[in-house]
């Protein structure tokens, strides 16, 4: 790459840079504009006592108020809205309840960008009936209208393998799944895009990721994905064949649940029992068998691996410049790394007049992905 390459790159590098400060500032540029970071919300159930249900009726706007004083007097920044039978809102009253209480939730200061509903879709792959049963349109329409990005379902409900199938029977009813999935993703590119996460709960296909991935091949992760509930999750998967999934399925991945598991072993019959334990220590580090260090780690893998490509392409066309990638041991070890993704684009792009624009592409493919990919939000 010679001079002028080098400045044209430079100035999409720079560009690149400066969208990826937005993701991970430093000290300085936090001060000096507000980005994204990872933020601890608590499902609103849990706070429902700060009001009766009458008032939360008559008042949404004054019960979404004590909700965002209550969850930051608590600690937490953010709360997942209940929007269904027995929540703070009910489907029926969604179209003047919802936009009142997320008034009031966001007037102290707390964020609301998450509700949990109860769409359950059915395994028969004919029946559109539960669309309109369980008011899809309606709290849909109403949420994307109000700055909702996402929403959790199948939070009771969902389909359940039936007890004693097997092989193509399973597969069949997962494909029947697959069919309402699409569907409910065609309603959340219609409404802006919202993004629905399947829960993890014993009760349904998703207990251990696999089935729901499965489930969700070939829909757009941004509009369908998965609630990793890890309580959930470990429990049925216990050990290390958790972290296995979630690498494996992590582009599915849209919003997870922290919850830690005891496990106990009985002195006379030697079985293994499993419970939800609250994390330990002042700072929730947790006193059970999940390794939170993993967790965290691997939500954070993919985001790393594109972040080390796109810098080991810079440096490469840095060297390059300097006429020192194929001399310097460590421009070799890197350009041995980036050459795979150079070739496919010298092909599209040829070298003209002796300038390969090659880095600038994949740099630009690889700064593409990063906001692309359905990412935990912290992590863009």
């Amino acid at each position: 790459m010679d001079r002028r390459d080098f400045l044209t790159g430079a100035a999409v590098a720079a560009t690149a840079w400066a969208v990826k400060d937005l993701a991970f500032p430093t000290e300085a540029s936090a001060q000096a504009a507000p980005a994204q970071q990872l933020v601890t919300s608590v499902w609103s159930r849990h706070v429902q006592w700060v009001r009766t249900e009458a008032q939360t009726r008559a008042d949404p706007f004054g019960t979404g108020v004590a909700v965002g004083e209550a969850i930051r007097a608590g600690g937490y920044a953010a709360v997942d809205l209940t929007v269904r039978n027995g929540g703070h809102v009910l489907p029926t009253d969604v179209a003047t309840h919802l936009p009142l209480m997320l008034s009031g939730i966001r007037s102290t200061g707390a964020i609301c960008d998450h509700i949990g509903v109860n769409f359950s879709p059915p395994t028969n792959a004919t029946d559109t009936n539960w669309i309109a049963s369980q008011f899809v349109h309606e709290i849909l329409s109403v949420a994307g209208a109000n700055g909702i990005k996402k929403y959790r379902y199948n939070n009771t409900g969902g389909a359940s393998f039936a007890n004693n199938t097997f092989g193509q029977t399973m597969t069949t009813l997962l494909d029947n799944v697959r069919v309402q999935h699409r569907r409910l993703a065609a309603i959340n590119a219609q409404y802006g895009g919202l993004q629905g996460v399947a829960h993890t709960h014993g009760s349904n296909i998703g207990n251990t990721v696999e089935p729901y991935a499965y489930a969700m091949q070939g829909i757009d992760p941004k509009l369908i994905g998965i609630n990793l509930a890890i309580g959930h999750v470990a429990s049925g998967a216990p050990g290390t064949s958790w972290q296995i999934m979630m690498r494996r399925w992590m582009p599915y991945i849209g919003c997870t649940a922290v919850e830690d598991l005891g496990a106990t072993v009985n002195a006379t019959t030697g079985a293994l029992s499993i419970s939800r334990v609250r994390p330990g220590g002042p700072q929730g580090t947790g006193g059970g068998v999940i390794n939170w260090t993993t967790f965290y780690s691997l939500l954070r893998l993919i985001a790393l691996v594109l972040w080390f490509y796109f810098g080991a392409t810079l440096v490469c066309a840095l060297l390059s410049w300097f006429g020192e990638r194929g001399r310097n041991p460590i421009g070799y070890f890197l350009s041995e790394l980036v050459e795979p993704l150079l070739r496919p684009a010298r092909r599209l792009l040829p070298p003209m007049s002796g300038f390969d624009l090659s880095p600038l592409i994949v740099l630009l493919l690889l700064q593409a992905a990063m906001y692309a990919l359905p990412l935990p939000q912290f992590l863009r």
